[in-house]
């Protein structure tokens, strides 16, 4: 059977329906756990998370998660279902897609796309859990650590005082060099804490905020770094 004919709802929904309703009534969203250095520090919720915000409401209305593949033309396809104790079920279709080609890739891909489905099969948003952005925006210490932020964003240099020709602008790198950076370091299979630890050690916390300066020093660390594990 066709992909685009698969089912997605069992043939009687009478009781699945008010389930999920009441299931769903619970789920606030899933909150954000994990950033992604390699993107600019981007927020995202974990698989961890995105269980942990519907388990309970789930299972508390006779509803359970569950996942399973199939191969249609050569693609893997990841399928999430949601069961009823009454046998009544929902069912999402997604493609696995593993753009390294290899078994780790597809572990990634799959914990990926699990995520995904089950946020989506649930329609839950994710949402940032970030302490400083539920506080107060005219906190007196919140506005002091931003112009520090703020600081670091145009220099590339924390505010430290280690520094000369403080006041000077420091020229950031292109988006093209930043593409260019990342993927030099997954060609060569760093792992992701060498690249938080490398960011520190040069001020940043970011690969946005990596500096023309700085640039070249950085891209032969990646290098030795990709020897030593190699």
């Amino acid at each position: 059977m066709e992909l685009e004919q698969q089912p997605i709802w069992s043939e009687k929904t009478d009781q699945i329906v008010p389930a999920l309703l009441e299931a769903r009534k619970d789920m606030v969203g899933a909150k954000t756990d994990e950033s992604n250095a390699f993107w600019n520090g981007h927020k995202y919720a974990s698989l961890t998370s995105v269980l942990e915000t519907v388990s309970n409401s789930l299972h508390n209305n006779g509803l359970v998660l569950n996942h399973s593949t199939l191969i249609e033309q050569n693609k893997v396809i990841l399928i999430t279902e949601i069961i009823h104790i009454s046998g009544q079920w929902k069912r999402g279709y997604l493609p696995i897609i593993n753009k390294k080609g290899d078994d780790q890739g597809q572990g990634s891909s799959l914990t990926y796309s699990r995520r995904q489905g089950i946020l989506a099969i649930l329609s839950i948003p994710t949402i940032d859990d970030d302490a400083e952005d539920a506080s107060d925006p005219n906190d007196p210490e919140r506005k002091k650590q931003k112009e520090k932020n703020d600081k670091r964003n145009v220099t590339g240099r924390p505010e430290n005082g280690n520094h000369n020709n403080d006041d000077i602008p420091i020229e950031p790198i292109s988006e093209k060099q930043k593409d260019e950076f990342v993927e030099q370091f997954m060609d060569l299979e760093v792992p992701e804490n060498d690249l938080k630890n490398l960011l520190k050690k040069n001020g940043f916390t970011k690969c946005g905020q990596i500096t023309q300066e700085k640039l070249p020093l950085m891209m032969e660390e990646i290098k030795k770094l990709g020897k030593q594990n190699g």
